[in-house]
């Protein structure tokens, strides 16, 4: 029963001390090396049997790692042995004595080195393997608060003065940020706790950003999508930052590198014209793919003023009165937003929009005029009257047609000379006629 006291007033130590419980993680014991005793490598007196010895595992995502106790006084694990009690330890040197020791990850083991140095045989790793473990027995007892496990049981003076020097040697070093430190509690409480190192998987954050109003960011005298800043955290609290994201003009960010796993993102600066976003947003991160958080910004709605204002292409006496523009939010003409209606001098009403880009396009000409097939752009400024310039072109008169010109005669006679000399030469050959038949007796009866 005081054991178990014991064990839970440690536990309540560590959490109190920052340790983070990892909820998700379950590891199992899959094999136990030889034992390595203290006093075949000249860390303990002659015929004293503590000893410490390799601890493979497994854990649920299929990761392995070789492990070291840190309780060398309570009893050593079975295998097969299985916890789902299981801490992250971030403390920096306890991470340290475990990345440049034994079964760690560095390219120089420390741990040989200081081993080395202090004793002739030198070509057997379980020297090093006593003398890590011993070291991060003794860090974790720090970290706790207790040694209530014990770390120099029966130590001789070497022991102590390598461990406490090789603690001195990696105190400061830097270890990489994907390499996290687990302490593994087993369920039964007079089983050793054990420790172990896994260099986290990495995998790529980005966001996209968009603007939840696309009509309002399409001028960028107002709106940019361009500047808004993400910090990345590693904790729901958001105390632990782990990167930066920042938008270019597409609303996308560069690409972070981070380790398998979930991260927390809070933006801190909004981009121009948008409203800074209250959320935090959860990523989960996997090895080898690109994770990306697609979020919409709210614009801040500022306002500006469109009309119009026609005019013709040539003098005319037609008047600019009664053309019709529809005024449309985006390209193809389907979203309306107002109507500009002009007067005779060819000037419109004035309409209030939302700041940004719009499309104006004529749908009845005044009379007199053509119709006007472009589609104007118009981009409306927060706080300022934009006017759209148009002329327009009259509608040209039609020319008149010529009368078609009857067919006339070579030499004609005409006028009134014309038919008396044609009446009086008609007249005589009809006399003469009559003359010639009455001299010759001819009798005509009628």
């Amino acid at each position: 029963m005081k054991k178990k006291i014991v064990m839970l007033f440690s536990l309540i130590l560590m959490f109190s001390l920052g340790l983070t419980n990892v909820n998700a993680k379950t590891v199992t014991v899959k094999s136990i090396d030889n034992v390595a005793n203290y006093a075949d490598y000249g860390y303990a007196a002659s015929g004293t049997n503590y000893n410490t010895r390799k601890i493979s595992i497994t854990d649920n995502e299929g990761n392995t790692a070789n492990a070291i106790c840190v309780a060398p006084m309570q009893k050593a694990p079975d295998v097969g042995d299985t916890s789902s009690n299981v801490v992250e330890i971030t403390d920096r040197t306890f991470i340290n004595i475990l990345y440049y020791g034994e079964f760690g990850h560095s390219s120089v083991n420390y741990a040989r080195q200081v081993y080395y140095k202090s004793h002739e045989n030198a070509n057997n790793s379980n020297g090093q393997l006593i003398l890590t473990h011993v070291a991060l027995s003794k860090q974790y007892a720090s970290i706790i608060g207790s040694d209530k496990y014990g770390w120099s049981y029966e130590a001789n003076d070497t022991l102590i003065r390598d461990a406490n020097s090789y603690i001195d040697t990696v105190r400061n070093l830097e270890t990489p940020t994907n390499v996290k430190a687990y302490a593994v509690i087993p369920a039964d409480s007079n089983k050793q706790i054990y420790a172990y190192l896994e260099v986290q998987k990495s995998g790529t954050l980005v966001i996209n950003k968009a603007s939840s109003n696309p009509i309002q960011t399409s001028n960028s005298d107002n709106y940019s999508l361009s500047g808004a800043i993400y910090m990345v955290y590693a904790d729901q609290a958001l105390t632990n930052m782990v990167g930066i994201l920042t938008t270019n003009e597409q609303g996308v960010t560069n690409s972070l590198s981070l380790n398998a796993g979930t991260y927390y993102i809070k933006e801190k600066t909004a981009p121009k014209g948008f409203e800074l976003d209250p959320k935090v947003y959860t990523a989960t991160v996997e090895s080898g793919k690109t994770y990306t958080l697609r979020v919409e910004d709210k614009p801040v709605v500022k306002k500006g003023k469109l009309s119009l204002k026609k005019t013709s292409d040539t003098s005319t006496t037609h008047s600019l009165a009664g053309a019709i523009y529809m005024v449309y939010a985006d390209q193809e003409l389907t979203v309306l937003m107002g109507v500009l209606t002009t007067d005779e001098n060819g000037n419109t009403n004035e309409i209030e929009l939302d700041a940004g880009t719009y499309y104006v396009k004529e749908k009845t000409a005044p009379q007199g005029f053509e119709i006007d097939t472009e589609v104007h752009v118009a981009n409306v400024i927060a706080g300022e009257s934009g006017v759209v310039s148009v002329t327009d072109r009259v509608i040209p008169e039609p020319t008149p047609t010529p009368e078609p010109t009857p067919d006339v005669p070579e030499n004609p006679q005409t006028g009134i000379g014309g038919y008396l000399i044609s009446t009086v030469g008609i007249s005589g050959i009809s006399g003469g006629l009559l003359y010639f038949l009455k001299k010759r007796n001819y009798v005509f009866k009628f």
